[in-house]
């Protein structure tokens, strides 16, 4: 259940009576009242358009990393990996270069 400020519903109320000139205080709060239930039921919306935002925006990260995985795998078995190409490669024991 929503909860309602009730202060700032009174305020605007008076606010309402004074700027745009209700004839009666009562019309006044039923209008105010009206606004702030509006506000909740947007705030619902937005919250639940939010986390539909947080699942897609999930499931496209997942995704992603899917597919870096795969790319990477797909590396490490062409051969292609840079982290086995070390110095060590090109030089044996004794310091001595056999590349190229």
């Amino acid at each position: 259940m929503a909860t309602y400020n009730k202060s700032e519903i009174m305020k605007r109320a008076h606010s309402l009576k004074k700027s745009i000139g209700y004839k009666t205080f009562s019309e006044a709060l039923k209008h105010s009242w009206s606004f702030a239930k509006a506000e909740i039921g947007e705030r619902e919306q937005d919250a639940k358009r939010e986390a539909v935002y947080a699942q897609w925006r999930a499931e496209g990260e997942a995704k992603r990393q899917a597919e870096i995985k795969a790319e990477r795998e797909k590396i490490k078995a062409s051969g292609m990996d840079l982290h086995t190409y070390t110095m060590t490669n090109y030089y044996n024991e004794r310091r001595r270069y056999y590349g190229d």
